[in-house]
This record gives C-alpha cells, structure tokens and sequence, in this order.
C-alpha cells in the first residue's frame, strides 16, 4: 500500500537527463489527487513562472485543465494517489508536465458542444497550446503541453482539425 503524500511533497528545481537538461531546471510539485489541489497546481505555476511572466495566464490555464483531468479521471483520486507537475521555461516557451497514476483511459480531444458543461479541457489545451500529447510510463500517465511565453489572446481561439 503507498504510504499518504502530504498535499504539497515537493516544490523544488529536479535534475532531468538527456539534451533537454542543459535547458533549463525543471521545477516539481507534487500533490494529492483531489479537487482542492488544483489550485496549488495553479498557484505553483505562477510562483515557478513569475508575475512579470507574459505566459503566466496560457501555463496557468492549461496546467490546470490538466490537473483537472487527472483528479477527475485517473485513479490519482483514489485513496493514496498522487499527481505530479513539472515545468520548465526555455527559448521563449513553457513546458507542462502532468504526471497522474493512470487509469482506464486515455486522454481523448473530445469535439463535444460547446455549451456543454465537461469535456472542455483538452480543446482549451489544444487550441491554447503550441503541441500537446500523453504516454505512458508504466502505471502512470503523463499528459504534457508546451505553450509560447505570450499572453492570451482574448476572443481569438484558433481552431485545429481534429
């Protein structure tokens, strides 16, 4: 049985191998899989980005959704589970990591009504984002998205084939 994760284990630069760690530090959080949570998921993107940050609403936005997914969707929301962000800035762009325990499906770009109240999500974070994807690392699912350090652009929202 995994032991409890306090709501917030970890905030703090992580090492990462490979080309992309000559970048720039990435930063982690990670905190426990429930509703109340993805509001540090947000608060912790800010304080990672800045205030001054000209892509703090885009990350903050978009890593939320994610978040959001996760607690409503992997088995993080189960007793014990656990959601992972990280995050790294370079070369004028944001990198988003959602790390969550996995579950029975797989994030799904879902071309709902847009009146409709669920399912919203990942077409914000497809429309908002410059690329976005998921895979898998053993049990657990990592959903990403890496966006332009730009504000949001208010009343346009590009759309993207789906």
């Amino acid at each position: 049985m995994p032991r409890p994760l306090p709501d917030v284990a970890a905030s703090r630069p992580v090492p990462r191998q490979g080309a992309i760690a000559e970048l720039e530090a990435w930063h982690r959080l990670v905190i426990c899989g429930r509703p109340e949570q993805v509001s540090a998921a947000r608060a912790f993107i800010r304080q990672v980005l800045g205030v001054g940050h000209p892509g703090i609403e885009r990350a903050t936005l978009l890593t939320s959704e994610l978040v959001t997914n996760s607690v409503n969707h992997s088995d993080s929301r189960l007793e014990g589970g656990s959601i992972t962000v990280t995050v790294r800035t370079a070369g004028g762009r944001v990198r988003v990591e959602v790390q969550d325990d996995g579950g029975q499906t797989a994030p799904t770009l879902r071309s709902d009504d847009d009146l409709a109240e669920a399912g919203r999500g990942l077409r914000l974070v497809d429309a908002y984002s410059l690329t976005w994807d998921y895979h898998q690392v053993g049990t657990r699912m990592v959903t990403w998205f890496e966006c332009v350090s730009e504000p949001l652009a208010l009343g346009s929202v590009r759309h993207k084939r789906i």
